[in-house]
């Protein structure tokens, strides 16, 4: 090896490194680490309010997802759902339309608020510790990344303007990788969330449709039945995408540690591709 190309040899060898994450990764340079004295007393209150804040809108993204349907149409002054003025005569066809319509927008919808909020603040959660530790004060605990493309979710994409994914780590750790992958299920543009949107979406209207309407004799039971296999296939969903949540990241993650370190797989297409040359030239000497 000549020594024009050992440091590229070395390059490439940093730059497939895979991190497991058992010791802390740092995501920026040493001198875009550095911060001032002023940003390190303040940093913890600015820190506990984002955390205040965040809890609030997690509460209230966890109980419309959950509670506010059932508590509202369950009201001493609301009566049985099948005899309100706007469902009478609508009959099962239009009430399996509007499930199917309503539930995945509605579900996709409380799945993206519901990620971002609890996610968030994890994360702010976890920075307020950490700025009360001596061991951080030295360098930022996290910082801002723009989108790119149309990738982030809501109204600022549909408009060409990028968004600001936030409260990324500077130090990354097993538990900050954690919170950061549910934070980027709702802050990026994916699929995946849509898919368990819909099932979460289908599950919960019927369920609560049935149980408020209310279904009885064998019709509960039948309903009944196809509320937990609804939610079965939920579960399923969540469990067999467990693998695709962590490669949903903005594009500016790419090509840094986060997108190489655990839980991501390491890529194994570059070693592949450098040993085909060799088998090549077996099979021809």
């Amino acid at each position: 090896m000549t020594s024009s190309e050992a440091p590229r040899r070395a390059r490439a060898v940093k730059s497939v490194e895979f991190f497991d994450l058992r010791e802390p990764v740092y995501l920026l340079d040493d001198d875009a680490r550095a911060t001032s004295s002023a940003v390190v007393v303040w940093r913890p209150l600015g820190y506990f309010l984002l955390a205040v804040l965040w809890f609030i809108l997690a509460v209230i993204a966890l109980a419309v997802t959950i509670a506010v349907l059932p508590w509202r149409l369950s009201a001493e002054d609301v009566g049985p759902l099948g005899d309100a003025p706007g469902l009478v005569g609508a009959g099962v066809i239009g009430g399996l339309i509007a499930l199917l319509i309503v539930g995945p927008v509605v579900g996709a919808i409380c799945g993206v608020f519901v990620t971002v909020s609890v996610g968030s603040f994890l994360s702010a959660s976890t920075y307020f510790v950490r700025s009360l530790r001596p061991s951080y004060r030295g360098e930022k605990l996290s910082f801002s990344a723009r989108s790119r493309g149309a990738e982030a979710t809501g109204p600022a994409s549909l408009f060409g303007f990028g968004t600001a994914f936030s409260l990324i780590p500077v130090r990354l750790t097993r538990w900050t990788k954690i919170v950061t992958i549910l934070t980027a299920q709702g802050l990026v543009v994916n699929v995946t969330l849509w898919v368990l949107g819909a099932w979460w979406g289908w599950f919960y209207f019927f369920t609560v449709g049935w149980l408020l309407w209310p279904a009885e004799g064998a019709a509960a039971v039948v309903c009944t039945i196809v509320s937990v296999a609804l939610f079965a296939v939920f579960l399923y969903f969540v469990w067999r995408n467990r693998r695709e949540y962590p490669d949903i990241m903005p594009s500016a993650y790419r090509g840094t540690p986060y997108e190489r370190s655990w839980p991501n797989r390491p890529q194994q297409k570059a070693a592949r591709t450098a040993k085909a040359p060799a088998r090549k030239g077996s099979r021809t000497s």
